[in-house]
């Protein structure tokens, strides 16, 4: 009998513990659609640090803006396939910044290098701060599958 309650017990600690995880359960397919967050976040760091490379106040080379652009695009294409859902699992307040701040800003810098709409190219950039702002304030809080 002192077994039987031991083993309800330890069953109903490990349904508790596994109830308030800080780690939520990730299943593979959500592990897999994750990949992209962290793919459009490469892409885009990887076209925030081209255009800051060369001479302050000097045009970029036309092959640069192009890799640029390409990279932004790359970026964009990525956070349009990561769903809401699996930006909520990982911090709730997510799926809000991502799609207002980075995916907005994103859609609008790639306006700018394509059509040369400098006041998207301005909003686009004043929502990527906002975006960084964000995210490296709440980095230690998102909960990226393991």
């Amino acid at each position: 009998m002192k077994d039987k309650h031991i083993g309800m017990i330890l069953g109903i600690l490990c349904a508790f513990n596994a109830a308030c995880s800080s780690q939520p359960e990730w299943t593979p397919e959500e592990r897999l659609n994750f990949k992209h967050f962290i793919s459009a976040q490469k892409a885009d760091a990887a076209a925030v640090l081209l255009s800051n490379t060369g001479m302050p106040n000097s045009a970029t080379s036309p092959n640069t803006a192009n890799e640029i652009l390409q990279l932004m695009k790359k970026a964009l294409g990525e956070a349009q396939i990561i769903r809401d859902d699996v930006l909520a699992k990982a911090h709730p307040d997510l799926p809000e910044h991502f799609r207002r701040e980075l995916q907005r800003s994103l859609e609008l810098q790639i306006r700018n290098l394509e059509v040369g709409d400098a006041s998207a190219g301005i909003e686009g950039s004043s929502l990527h701060y906002k975006w960084i702002y964000w995210i490296n304030s709440h980095k230690g809080e998102i909960k990226a599958p393991q």
